[in-house]
């Protein structure tokens, strides 16, 4: 479900990039890679807790009873942003 939620992101934008997700008990992680996936990130992150937000929102709504909370990371900048 979030996968193809983010994919449909990416192809409206006619970008090239792969969205690899996995489970990790109440946690989906998606890391987004590609040649163009930086141009998600937006300013400061913006975009990108954005579309974290959205994809968290349509998960949760699909399965009413579950609680998923939804991580995005894109070429790992999250983990680069922790270090600066």
């Amino acid at each position: 479900m979030v996968r193809d939620f983010v994919l449909n992101i990416v192809n409206n934008l006619n970008m090239e990039a792969q969205v690899d997700v996995n489970q990790e008990k109440n946690v989906v992680k998606v890391n987004i890679t590609g040649k163009d996936a930086a141009i998600l990130i937006g300013r400061r992150g913006e975009t990108l807790d954005s579309i974290q937000f959205l994809a968290g929102l349509a998960l949760n709504k699909v399965k009413k009873d579950s609680h998923f909370k939804v991580l995005i990371d894109i070429e790992n900048y999250r983990s680069k942003e922790k270090n600066l």
